[in-house]
Formats: structure tokens, sequence, C-alpha cells
């Protein structure tokens, strides 16, 4: 990678992220894991997820603004054949903006399935082809009526998964009364965002940053908590995001050497949707030490390079 590359990746990250802290006060992670996701890979998938009022909702309206995007709103009376009546004929999508994932049922979640992975819908024997786009759906957490559960293997589908937070009381007060008002739509992004996804896709690893990866992966392949095994299969798909996802987040770090420093921090939002929920809930605080004590161990690891 040349240093023209390296600047112009990292002043379009920086612009995007400034577009981001116009939309919503707070949440300045989730905003980077945003930036990071969208610049990092062509087709990434995006999940929100948390209480009401943190602002999900007003991030997957922006995003869905600033792109050519199609937007579903899931309902308990929705059918697989409502979502696939609606995309069949929008292969040029830019993102695919869910509302609320879990208000309907798994069956009905299942039909994204091939579209997630495979950017094609089978509807009566017809295969639909899209293009390159993103997903970037919301998530309510809370315990209240008509929420459904959310297979498995539709949250495999997502590389990154973002707990929102409670506003802090002075994000909280700068949102009621220091004039805030959210910008809703970015102009003028995509083409460049395409040539980054390019760029970062282009990159291949040297064996020793290839090393660093497969130690990553074998460190949140393993692990157990109060004697029960935390993640379910082998977590490819997660191992194959954080790659792209290394990539991009050591460049806008200054360099382009694989630091597992620059990566370890983002970890719980590449693999905390993978967990069995059974051992750890989402976004507990069990689940937030369990992290801490993953992403320490990767932080600890020795440094490899990219080529």
């Amino acid at each position: 990678m040349t240093k023209e590359e390296m600047k112009y990746i990292i002043n379009w990250y920086f612009f995007l992220r400034e577009c981001l802290d116009k939309v919503i006060v707070g949440q300045e992670k989730a905003k980077d894991v945003i930036a990071l996701s969208l610049l990092c890979d062509a087709n990434s998938k995006i999940l929100f997820m948390g209480g009401t009022g943190a602002g999900k909702t007003t991030l997957l309206n922006f995003l869905a603004n600033s792109f050519l995007s199609e937007k579903i709103t899931m309902i308990e009376n929705i059918f697989p054949e409502d979502i696939q009546n609606q995309l069949k004929d929008k292969e040029n999508m830019q993102i695919l903006a869910i509302n609320e994932i879990n208000r309907t049922k798994g069956s009905t979640l299942n039909t994204l399935l091939d579209l997630f992975s495979e950017k094609y819908m089978n509807i009566g024997g017809k295969i639909y082809p899209f293009g390159d786009f993103h997903v970037v759906a919301t998530q309510n957490i809370e315990e209240i009526a008509g929420l459904f559960t959310v297979p498995l293997a539709v949250y495999d589908r997502f590389d990154v998964s973002i707990y929102f937070d409670e506003l802090e009381e002075n994000e909280r007060r700068e949102v009621l009364f220091g004039g805030f008002k959210p910008i809703t739509k970015m102009e003028n992004f995509f083409k460049e965002k395409i040539y980054i996804n390019q760029i970062i896709k282009s990159f291949s690893l040297d064996e020793a940053s290839i090393d660093i990866i497969m130690k990553i992966s074998h460190i949140v392949r393993y692990p157990q908590h109060e004697q029960r095994k935390v993640f379910f299969g082998t977590n490819i798909r997660g191992d194959l995001f954080l790659e792209q996802f290394a990539k991009l987040i050591s460049i806008v770090n200054g360099h382009n050497k694989l630091l597992p420093s620059d990566v370890a921090p983002y970890l719980r939002y590449i693999y905390g949707h993978r967990v069995n929920p059974a051992v750890l809930q989402i976004g507990s605080e069990q689940m937030q030490e369990f992290f801490d004590a993953i992403e320490a161990e990767v932080a600890s690891l020795k440094r490899g390079l990219f080529r």
C-alpha cells in the first residue's frame, strides 16, 4: 500500500466518523465500529442492539438515507413472501435496513440467510441475484411484549453487533438542552467507500500476520464460562471479517502493521453476538467481563506485519 492510499483511506474514515458524530450524541465506540465496518468490507452486516432511546433507529435511518436502500420494518405478521416481493427487483440496493429484527418469527428471518451469505434469493425456483450491499439492522433486547428469538444462524450472518448503552447524564443534557440537531443524510460517499473497500480487499497478509489472526481465532474459539463452552461452531465467519477489519483499523491508527493491541478492543463486536445465549447473555456484565479477559490476552500477543 502506498502512502497516498493510506492517507486517502484515513481521510475518508475521519470524514465518515465526523458525520456519525453529527447524527447521535455519545456511543463513541459504536460509531468507530460502524465506520470501520462500512469501509473494510463491501458486504458488511451490522446489528445494533440495546434498549430504546439510545440512537439505534436514528443511525439506521441516517445510513438508509445516505445510500440507495430498502427498508423493512419487522412485524409479527410479516411473511417470507412479503420480504421476497419487496426485494426481488432491488438488485442494485446498497443498504438493506431492517428495523426491529426480533419482532417477527425466526422462520421468516430464515428467508434472509441466502440473501445475507450468497447475495441471491430463490423465489419459486427463480434466482434473483444482488450486487454488493450492506445490511444494517436493529434489535431491542429489553423485556417487552412482542419479541421473538432470533435464530443463531441469522446472528452468525452478521459481521458485527454493537450494544448501545444508555446515555450518560451529560449526553442526555446535550440532547435535551444543548441545541443538538442531527443530520439525516450523507452525500456523495458511496463511490469513495467502494474504492476503499477494494483497496482493503486487495491486501495480502504475510505469514507473521496470518499467525496472529490464527492465534486470535484460537483464543476466541475455545473459552469456557463456568465450565460451559461459550461459542457454538468454529466462528469462521467472524474470523474472515476480523481479517478485513484488522487491516483497516491498523491503517486508521497510522501504520500498516498488524498490531494485536489495535484489534483487541473490537473483538466483542465481532464475536459477541455469536455466543451461546444459554451461557452468556448479550450485553450482560458477565459478558463484558468475559471479553475484557479475551481482549487482554489478545493485546499481549506478538505483532505481525502486513505486506
